[in-house]
């Protein structure tokens, strides 16, 4: 399934504007969203909800990865809540989050495994990359974010069309390397936090190149 850039920005900020309005764990949260009808959903009330079913046509795997994601980004955090003898998860925005949906923020958003074919918009990105525009000029002269652009090379990468070392510096592809390669089985949170001064946007790009990805064993 084709999933544009900017369709990413969209369910990022729906899966967000829930959590918001909603007190609950992972596994309900994605149900909502694709509008199941299931007891767990009903009973609740939430089925009369807004933004109930807002994620329709995506699976309920594909919907959780997404606030994975998310949480890795640090958009989103979980905690436990005890209820008697009991306790749960509930996901919760983050300072960051909180951030995020109020001024729209673009967030890259990738549905794990699939066939990534790069769009229209990402190879102009590209192209103006190909005749000598930084990041910052390319941004400027498309009236995108930075964010976007960056999330364009992300899918470039992924897609074959460019390798990460094209823009990232040697250096620190060679530290998120090591990261890697000591933390396999590391999520992106992990790797960021092992590399403080490195981007979200580096690392992802990076780990999006198939050359290094192997690395992983994946």
């Amino acid at each position: 399934m084709k999933f544009a850039s900017e369709e990413q920005s969209q369910t990022a900020l729906i899966i967000l504007m829930a959590v918001e309005h909603l007190t609950t764990g992972k596994n309900k949260l994605a149900a909502f969203l694709k509008g199941s009808q299931s007891k767990l959903i009903k009973d609740g009330g939430l089925d009369k909800r807004a933004g109930y079913g807002a994620l329709l046509w995506l699976d309920v795997s594909v919907i959780k990865s997404f606030i994975t994601q998310l949480e890795e980004m640090e958009f989103l955090s979980s905690y436990f809540v005890r209820t008697g003898d009991y306790q749960y998860p509930q996901i919760h925005l983050t300072l960051l989050g909180k951030k995020a949906l109020n001024e729209k923020i673009d967030i890259p958003l990738c549905i794990r495994g699939e066939c990534v074919i790069s769009s229209e918009s990402e190879r102009e990105t590209l192209a103006l990359f190909d005749q000598g525009y930084a990041m910052e000029q390319i941004s400027e002269k498309r009236e995108l974010t930075s964010s976007t652009v960056w999330n364009h090379f992300a899918r470039l990468v992924e897609a074959g069309d460019i390798s990460a070392r094209a823009f990232v510096a040697q250096d620190t592809i060679e530290r998120i390397v090591q990261v890697i390669m000591r933390i396999p089985t590391a999520r992106l949170k992990i790797i960021k936090q092992a590399l403080p001064d490195v981007s979200y946007d580096e690392i992802k790009v990076v780990i999006a190149d198939k050359t290094l990805v192997k690395l992983r064993g994946v």
